[in-house]
């Protein structure tokens, strides 16, 4: 008897155990990520470059609110549940890495703002005719939507040296590399993502 269940748990405990790793692998490289209250944070350029889209853009709106819940059956449409976001036209003039061409009209929206009554602080703030460079992540609702999946995922250039653009505080703390001057900044960036 213990020798049949022996005979049984050892392959059920490997097709488990691949299953979690095959399911584990395929969130690891999905392009596609859902916004949850929860954050990513990234200590470093290196992390950041793991975006699926890195973009040089200037912004051409003052940005609209959104809802960054989609519903999961169909993600062009909002969730009932509301989590606020604003949402900037941005004309990008570089593309540094991902599926975007120059001079192509993209939406990113960025976590906060207000929406159908609610409200919650904005983690970065763009101004309209600014530039910046953008880590962003494929919205669920696709092309042309871009979200901010890690922060901080926005950066300026303020005399000669890259800012990240956040109004959160511990994400400028936990983020070693930022004030870096720019022609360093970009050297790891261009490093990370190889070239």
């Amino acid at each position: 008897m213990i020798m049949k269940v022996q005979r049984f748990m050892y392959p059920a405990l490997f097709v488990l155990l691949f299953v979690m790793l095959a399911y584990g692998l395929f969130s690891l490289y999905t392009n596609s990520v859902h916004v949850t209250e929860s954050e990513a944070v990234a200590s470093n350029i290196e992390k950041l470059a793991t975006s699926p889209v890195i973009v040089k853009g200037t912004v051409e709106d003052d940005g609209r609110g959104v809802n960054l819940r989609r519903d999961p059956q169909n993600p062009k449409e909002e969730s009932a549940e509301v989590i606020p976001g604003t949402e900037y036209k941005v004309n990008v003039t570089q593309v540094l890495k991902g599926d975007v061409q120059q001079g192509e009209q993209i939406f990113v929206s960025v976590q906060g703002g207000n929406y159908k009554g609610k409200s919650k602080p904005l983690k970065s703030n763009v101004n309209a005719e600014d530039s910046y460079v953008f880590f962003l992540f494929n919205a669920a609702q696709g092309k042309p939507h871009y979200y901010d999946g890690i922060q901080p995922n926005i950066f300026e250039e303020k005399e000669n040296k890259m800012r990240a653009v956040t109004n959160v505080k511990k994400y400028k703390n936990i983020f070693e590399d930022n004030n870096l001057p720019r022609n360093e900044f970009l050297t790891k960036l261009n490093q990370a993502l190889g070239e």
